[in-house]
């Protein structure tokens, strides 16, 4: 009885194996898409291996970005310091001029 079985399981298998359908015309010949996909992976990793300091450039580009954005939001601050200290400045040298200091 099992062998039997086995036996009609294995036609079975061979039965869907040759129902497999044919390859279609246009798609047996394989090796054209396949020279053409290594054409292509060629071109994509040319250009990867060209991009690798793409980030460090723009990186390098935003921190110069940010620092000129930082000294001109600084400026008026360190102006505003400079002016206070001019006018100390001119105070105590008029005041040396009328022998208050």
């Amino acid at each position: 009885m099992a062998a039997t079985d086995r036996a009609e399981a294995c036609l079975r298998a061979a039965a869907k194996i040759t129902a497999v359908p044919p390859v279609p015309a246009d798609r047996t010949d394989l090796s054209a898409r396949i020279a053409a996909l290594g054409t292509l992976a060629a071109a994509r990793w040319a250009r990867l291996s060209s991009e690798p300091d793409l980030p460090e450039r723009q990186l390098a580009s935003a921190t110069s970005n940010f620092r000129d954005t930082e000294r001109s939001v600084a400026a008026p601050y360190d102006l505003n310091a400079a002016m206070d200290a001019v006018s100390r400045f001119q105070q105590a040298v008029l005041a040396m001029g009328a022998g208050r200091l």
